[in-house]
């Protein structure tokens, strides 16, 4: 099964994924990763977030998705 790794991207630099999960279509990473940025959104430290993003890359480091983290509601 593929591996995909969902690194966190800010103004102060890359949180890198060196885990990964796997899925059996890149459609799963990417409902993951949507997950992600909004757990991100409502972290406790979630101010200063805006044009931070989640990027979905595969076991190459191939950016799949980029998915940013929602602003305010």
């Amino acid at each position: 099964m593929p591996r995909y790794f969902f690194d966190i991207i800010s103004d102060a630099g890359t949180s890198h994924d060196h885990q990964g999960r796997e899925f059996t279509c890149p459609d799963g990473a990417k409902r993951q990763g949507e997950l992600f940025a909004i757990d991100l959104r409502f972290a406790p430290d979630a101010e200063g977030r805006t044009g931070d993003k989640v990027s979905v890359c595969d076991a190459r480091g191939t950016v799949l998705f980029s998915i940013p983290v929602p602003g305010d509601v």
